[in-house]
């Protein structure tokens, strides 16, 4: 899932940002205008590796835990649709993580 944020949104909020890319693995789509001009991927993405790759579990804990601070900041607009949650089911699975 891509979350999307506005030019400004994402210059007041990059720290944030930055921690929801890192904890997520999500990737955070900059727009001017409702343009993309910007992607922030995590290091993963860009063939870089996650710190606990030895913890199968590790990725799905680092998301749960977004996911609940997404909801606590009020970012989570609306729930994933079941297309949406398949697709991060496969995505795991791919990534070994069953």
């Amino acid at each position: 899932m891509t979350i999307h944020v506005g030019v400004y949104e994402a210059k007041t909020q990059l720290p944030r940002l930055l921690s929801t890319v890192e904890e997520t693995l999500e990737e955070v789509l900059i727009t001017r205008h409702g343009k993309p001009v910007a992607r922030i991927v995590p290091v993963t993405a860009a063939g870089g590796r996650l710190d606990d790759d030895s913890d199968p579990n590790a990725l799905r804990r680092q998301r749960l835990r977004a996911a609940k601070a997404r909801v606590h900041d009020g970012l989570v607009g609306k729930p994933p649709t079941t297309d949406e949650i398949v697709a991060m089911v496969r995505e795991d699975r791919q990534r070994g993580h069953s």
